[in-house]
């Protein structure tokens, strides 16, 4: 079963970190600035309405656009899951944070191979590690990987199981054979 964008944004955002902070720091602006604001534009609006009422969005802008930033990296990521090409990738690195006793998974680094023009392409990414928990992703294991067709080195992992279709049908994909692997073992003879 494949999930719509519609779905697909609406889990991405009960997941997602990034949306919350953007919304966090939009509010610590603004009572950052509030002070500012009454002390500025108080004095404005006594001279001119509208001169005071134009430091407004002055206040506004940074936490709009933070909020703004984050909506579109999540819509960005969002749509790749929902439509990037699949391919099978490996876990090279999980890095974890430490706070307080407490532990979680801070970074995970990726990496995946693509055939374009009779070459082989490798690339490695490190991305945030939401919704994965502690012991839930190991070293060396597989993991479906979207990327952007026209960019390859735009990436994400499928993090919320979305296209378990697309998964199944790449982990069960036939090995090369050992001659292409060069897994002979030493002192085979050669072919």
């Amino acid at each position: 079963m494949r999930y719509t964008i519609r779905q697909l944004w609406f889990r991405y955002l009960n997941h997602s970190e990034l949306l919350l902070y953007a919304v966090l720091v939009a509010f610590a602006a603004a009572i950052f600035l509030l002070p500012w604001f009454v002390a500025v534009v108080k004095p404005l609006m006594r001279v001119s309405p509208w001169l005071g009422w134009c430091a407004v969005p002055v206040l506004f802008a940074p936490s709009a656009w933070l909020f703004g930033r984050g909506v579109w990296r999540a819509r960005w990521r969002v749509r790749l899951i929902s439509s990037g090409q699949p391919v099978c990738g490996v876990i090279i690195d999980v890095k974890t944070g430490h706070h307080r006793g407490r532990a979680w998974i801070d970074h995970i680094t990726y990496q995946y191979r693509i055939a374009c023009d009779g070459n082989t392409r490798e690339y490695t990414v490190t991305c945030d590690a939401a919704p994965y928990k502690l012991g839930e992703l190991l070293l060396g294991s597989p993991v479906l990987v979207l990327y952007d067709p026209n960019s390859p080195g735009l990436s994400e992992i499928d993090r919320f199981d979305a296209r378990p279709d697309d998964r199944l049908r790449l982990s069960s994909a036939p090995t090369a054979p050992a001659e292409a692997r060069d897994e002979r073992g030493p002192g085979a003879p050669p072919t």
